[in-house]
């Protein structure tokens, strides 16, 4: 009776052992690709940056940019949740 159930803990061993390792690989592979992608979203957040405060220099732009200017101006700052309604 002793004998059976180790045979089957280390059976229930190997397969918890197998299942920690596939999900260790996996969860590298994943965090590789979100990373790599978070970087670009970073990158893409700061150049909109710069070009939202291109206007603060006095350079023209025409009507229809500023008026995109206007619409992202609280996104790119991420005030994307109004501080005031939070703190209520």
């Amino acid at each position: 009776m002793i004998a059976a159930d180790e045979v089957t803990l280390v059976k229930a061993g190997s397969s918890v052992q197998n299942a920690i390792s596939s999900f260790t690989a996996g969860n590298l592979i994943l965090n590789l690709f979100f990373a790599a992608s978070l970087k670009y979203l970073w990158k893409m957040l700061d150049s909109l940056q710069l070009m939202l405060f291109l206007p603060m220099l006095s350079v023209a732009f025409p009507a229809n940019s500023q008026f995109f200017f206007s619409i992202v101006l609280g996104l790119l700052n991420l005030k994307i949740l109004d501080a005031d309604y939070i703190l209520k």
